[in-house]
């Protein structure tokens, strides 16, 4: 029987990795998994998509065992909350989210997300850090994908 329910949950596991691996009108997404500073140092995070026609970015930020939660957002630009700044680049379709005097209680997980003009499709991407199509508040979100940022102490030469 322990055999059966392994060989279940391997099938389900690749069916899963298939689907992902195939994608549903999958969006591009360029951004880098893993974003390193040093404590007092500028930490910036980039994302950008091949989303066209799209309304506004949003950053989330997610702390260890908590649920994430919004950041920032914004059209073109944010009106900066407290060390966080986001700009939006809508002809290159990329947003920068800068965390000025990084902390080492910045380190969390930091999700993209654009708000489409278009809401009728589901957008996958192959990795996943994909979440998908999601909604809050009655609009529709599509997460693009999170980025790791670690802040250390001091140097980070060799880490």
């Amino acid at each position: 029987m322990p055999f059966l329910l392994d060989c279940m949950c391997n099938l389900i596991a690749c069916i899963i990795s298939l689907c992902f691996a195939v994608g549903v009108n999958a969006d591009k997404v360029v951004q880098p998994p893993l974003v390193s500073s040093v404590e007092g140092n500028k930490a910036v995070l980039t994302c950008s998509h091949d989303i066209t026609d799209f309304n506004s970015m949003y950053w989330y930020v997610q702390h260890p065992n908590k649920a994430p939660e919004l950041l920032i957002h914004g059209y073109n630009t944010a009106l900066p909350k407290g060390r966080f700044l986001m700009d939006v680049n809508r002809t290159e379709r990329l947003t920068n989210l800068s965390i000025s005097d990084s902390r080492t209680e910045d380190t969390a997980v930091y999700y993209c997300a654009v708000q489409p003009t278009m809401t009728q499709s589901m957008h996958v991407q192959a990795d996943l850090t994909m979440v998908g199509e999601v909604w809050l508040d009655g609009i529709s979100w599509t997460i693009l994908g999170s980025i790791r940022l670690g802040v250390v102490c001091g140097s980070i030469e060799g880490w």
